[in-house]
């Protein structure tokens, strides 16, 4: 009878040992920490972004409540999608999400899974992408803290949470662009650059500059903007940064120095140049055109130096401006 005894008392030992085996194994696998973390992006004024909630380990759990806030002066909450790692095989949901956004500038996000014993293993990958228009805020960053009340595995068990919180670094929107001319008159041969005004001044946007001429023939642009003419004509130049445009319509005509157009540097084009630089003195300010083709020196005026040079080019003491 006592060796019977001895034997039942063994079983059940045996039995409870390894029933509290299985209990210490159960938890030390549903009970690993789930690592979570929010996304940090940038965002322009004007434009949606999306921050995905994303679970970085594998860990089990069928319940979670989180909840996440941010700044409704700056943003504006949309929509919300379920990620991969709260799907089934088939690729449909695999429980119930509850999303409260009653109160501005939260959002409380309930999960309930499907299964209801035994795992419901949850692989790394996005738990939740989270819509939001960007409405102000420009050259800032607005932070989204996220924080778990409750993460529980099927048996109950509380699962604990690492949680990294994302920023949205809202950055200066490129509005448009222009150049600093919308129009230019230049004589063959010469060049003059052309600049890029952004609006905003302090945008953040990628300012890569795009130079495009419409005719090669009668004008080139390189990658700085310096424009050389090339012959008689019009030429759009377009400047392009991302998806915003401007240009300058080009009017090639006539060489430098050759105030007449009759393709010969002449006495007469010298003492054009004098009586020009003359009428600035008195104040009377010539043509952009007439500048351009009298201004051999280069320095924005006419003076009677552009005519005594005009007037040695004539002669042939010099070959070149």
């Amino acid at each position: 009878m006592k060796k019977i005894i001895s034997l039942v008392s063994i079983i059940v030992i045996l039995i409870v040992g390894m029933l509290i085996q299985f209990e210490l194994t159960s938890i030390a696998v549903t009970g690993d920490t789930a690592n979570i973390s929010v996304d940090t992006k940038d965002a322009v004024v004007g434009q949606a972004v999306t921050v995905n909630i994303n679970l970085q380990n594998t860990v089990d759990f069928v319940a979670g409540n989180f909840e996440l806030t941010y700044d409704d002066s700056k943003l504006s909450y949309q929509s919300y999608s379920i990620g991969d790692s709260l799907k089934n095989a088939e690729g449909t949901t695999n429980g119930t999400i509850y999303l409260n956004t009653s109160t501005s500038g939260t959002i409380r996000i309930g999960y309930m899974s499907d299964v209801v014993e035994g795992s419901a293993t949850k692989n790394a990958g996005v738990l939740l992408s989270l819509t939001f228009n960007v409405i102000d805020g420009r050259g800032s960053v607005t932070e989204l803290p996220l924080t778990c009340s409750t993460l529980k595995t099927a048996d109950g068990t509380d699962v604990e949470t690492n949680i990294t919180n994302g920023l949205i670094q809202i950055v200066n929107s490129l509005v448009s662009i222009s150049l600093d001319r919308q129009t230019l008159n230049l004589p063959k041969n010469q060049v003059k650059r052309l600049t890029v005004i952004y609006n905003p001044e302090d945008t953040q946007e990628d300012k890569t500059v795009t130079w495009e001429s419409s005719n090669d023939d009668v004008a080139t642009v390189d990658s700085t903007g310096l424009v050389t003419a090339k012959q008689d004509g019009k030429v759009t130049i377009t400047a392009t940064v991302g998806d915003k445009k401007a240009t300058c319509e080009v009017t090639v005509s006539g060489m430098l120095g050759d105030i007449d157009k009759d393709n010969n540097i002449t006495a007469y084009d010298a003492y054009k140049a004098l009586e020009v630089s003359t009428e600035i003195l008195a104040e009377k300010q010539p043509e952009e055109e007439t500048i351009f083709i009298l201004d051999v020196n280069k320095d924005g005026t006419i003076t009677a130096n552009d005519a005594y040079e005009i007037l040695k080019y004539s002669v042939g003491l010099i070959t070149e401006f």
